[in-house]
């Protein structure tokens, strides 16, 4: 399968039509599924999820010029309260909590809206990134 027919599946899966039947995820709708579940920041509690997270929050970071690797290395697992105090304000801003796990699907998800929209999904293999969520073609995969 195809990165983008694998991805705009993926967009499917996590976004709903909307009441007039519009059903492009992270752009003509964007209520979320109910098989995803909002995951948030929590520097109190250990998660299964936050690697997933600073994965996320990275790629669209570098999406939008900000320069996080300035300040925290996102690989490193002993940063992660670093990357809370740090980013805070940021991250309240730019992602509002967009992010979300579908334990149904084992995938990841997490989006920001610009105008054109940044759409990121986490799968076993590796990341799907999309900087322009009107267009359907526009994926790029990031294997691990």
């Amino acid at each position: 399968m195809s990165i983008n027919l694998e991805a705009e599946k993926y967009r499917k899966l996590a976004f709903l039509p909307d009441q007039l039947g519009n059903d492009f995820g992270c752009y003509t709708t964007f209520e979320i599924s109910p098989d995803f579940k909002q995951i948030f920041f929590d520097k109190e509690k250990k998660q299964t999820h936050k690697k997933n997270i600073k994965r996320m929050a990275r790629f669209i970071a570098l999406q939008e010029d900000i320069p996080f690797e300035d300040y925290v290395e996102f690989n490193s697992e002993n940063n992660y309260e670093d990357i809370c105090y740090v980013f805070k304000e940021y991250l309240t801003l730019l992602f509002s909590n967009r992010f979300y796990y579908s334990e149904k699907y084992k995938l990841y998800m997490s989006y920001f809206w610009d105008g054109d929209g940044i759409l990121v999904f986490i799968d076993e293999n590796g990341i799907f990134l999309n900087t322009d969520c009107k267009k359907d073609y526009n994926w790029e995969f990031y294997p691990f």
